[in-house]
């Protein structure tokens, strides 16, 4: 099954635009940001689109498996905002999805100037992740037109904005 789900993730991928950014010219330095840098990486869906396998390998592993270099200070910072977020939650008493679901539609936490920075000195080429969960007959299930849904949070918006303007690549 992991075979036909790559391959069915290879011929269904719709690229919106490219103006040369894609395909990279083979291993390099990348600038991993948004909340699927780090553990709040997807893993499929709810319902008919959950993905249960062994050997998952998050974006960043991945690219890293691939010989890119990831800027691993925004991945931390992303993996410990997720992870901090979804203990305050269990602590509260609140549901906290599995692991593979964890710090999906919220908005972009506020990167300090600082890791920033260091992002871009790190590399040109800036890759944004943004997670969205879904699953038919939910509270959280299918997109709908809003903000988190198909639409950007204004702190995504913010954020893809400014990376344009900043980065030379923009995955």
């Amino acid at each position: 099954h992991l075979n036909l789900a790559a391959d069915v993730a290879t011929e269904g991928t719709v690229l919106l635009k490219n103006d040369g950014t894609l395909p990279l010219s083979g291993p390099c330095k990348i600038a991993l940001f948004g909340r699927g840098a780090g553990s709040g990486f997807l893993f499929g869906g709810g319902g008919s689109g959950t993905l249960y396998t062994t050997g998952r390998v998050s974006l960043s592993e991945g690219l890293k498996n691939a010989g890119f270099e990831i800027y691993q200070p925004l991945v931390d910072f992303y993996t410990d905002f997720v992870d901090k977020e979804t203990a305050e939650k269990r602590a509260a008493g609140g549901t906290v999805l599995t692991h593979w679901m964890r710090g999906y539609d919220r908005p972009e936490p506020v990167i300090t100037d600082e890791l920033y920075n260091g992002a871009k000195s790190f590399s040109k080429i800036a890759l944004y992740c943004l997670p969205r969960h879904s699953s038919e007959g939910t509270d959280f299930g299918d997109r709908d037109t809003g903000k988190g849904g198909f639409c950007l949070y204004d702190e995504e918006a913010a954020l893809l904005d400014r990376l344009c303007k900043d980065f030379e690549k923009v995955i």
